[in-house]
C-alpha cells in the first residue's frame, strides 16, 4: 500500500487518508518494516511571506502515526515498536511543484518538537533550504535486553560524519560501529555481542554526528 502525501485537487476543508507499509530484507537476521496510517486535512488558506517571495498558498496538514517491525526468522519471533506521532505542514503555491514552505514536528509524551523547516529561496527556487535541527534522529535499540543480537536503528535527517561506539559502564570505548560519512536514509545495523566481545551486563550505545548526540543503554543477559 502506498502513502499519498496529499491528493489534488486541494481546496480548503478537504480531507483525506491513507494506510502504508514497506518492508527490507536484513541478511541472516529476518526483515524490517514499518506501516503507517496518514491523514491529510487542507486546514488554511491564504498569503504566506518568506525571504523568497509571497506567495498564494493552500496549506496541508498531515498526521502521521506509524509503527516499526522487526521479525527474526531463524529465531521465529517479531516485535512492533510504535514511533512518535509525527505532524507535517506544507504550504502549496500554484506552479511552485514542490512546497514553498514545510515544517515537520514530533510528538513525544504530548510536546511537539520541530524536526524540520524548509523553504524554497531566490538561489535555489527548485530545492529549497533545510534548517534541520538535528542531523541524526529517532535512535532506538532492540530487542533490549537481548543475549547476543541487537539491532541499532536511526535516522541521518542529513547527510553527516556519523560515529557510533559501545561503552562499558565505566565509560571505557569497547567497540566503534561506525566512523563515517553517511547520507541521508534510515539505517538498520546489527549488533552482535559476542562479536563486540559483550560480557553479560550493561552498556551504553552512543550515536554522534555533527550536531548530535545521543546513549542509548543496552543490557546483555545470558
Amino acid at each position: 500500500p502506498n502513502d499519498y502525501i496529499y491528493r489534488f485537487p486541494l481546496n480548503f476543508g478537504n480531507i483525506d487518508s491513507s494506510d502504508y507499509q514497506y518492508n527490507l530484507t536484513i541478511p541472516t537476521i529476518g526483515y524490517y518494516g514499518e506501516t503507517g496510517h496518514r491523514v491529510n486535512v487542507v486546514d488554511g488558506w491564504g498569503t504566506l511571506l518568506t525571504p523568497f517571495n509571497t506567495f498564494n498558498t493552500v496549506r496541508v496538514k498531515s498526521v502521521i502515526t506509524s509503527k516499526d517491525t522487526l521479525n527474526y526468522t531463524s529465531f521465529g519471533f517479531g516485535v512492533n515498536i510504535p514511533r512518535p506521532t509525527r505532524i507535517e505542514y506544507k504550504w502549496l503555491a500554484n506552479g511552485k511543484q514542490i512546497p514553498v514552505l514545510e515544517i515537520d514536528e514530533n510528538i513525544v509524551g504530548g510536546t511537539p518538537t520541530i524536526t524540520n523547516v524548509q523553504y524554497q529561496d531566490s538561489v535555489h527556487s527548485t530545492v529549497g533550504i533545510n534548517t534541520h535541527q538535528n542531523s541524526v534522529s529517532e535512535m532506538d535499540v532492540f530487542p533490549n535486553p537481548s543475549s547476543n543480537n541487537f539491532i541499532l536503528k536511526y535516522n541521518v535527517a542529513s547527510a553527516s560524519h556519523v560515529k557510533i561506539s559501545i561503552n562499558d559502564f565505566l565509560g571505557n570505548t569497547v567497540a566503534t560501529l561506525t566512523n563515517e560519512n553517511q547520507v541521508e536514509g534510515i539505517y538498520l545495523k546489527a549488533i552482535n555481542a559476542k562479536d563486540n566481545n559483550l560480557s553479560e551486563g550493561v552498556y551504553f550505545i552512543t550515536v554522534q554526528s555533527d550536531n548530535f548526540k545521543e546513549v542509548k543503554k543496552i543490557i546483555v543477559q545470558k
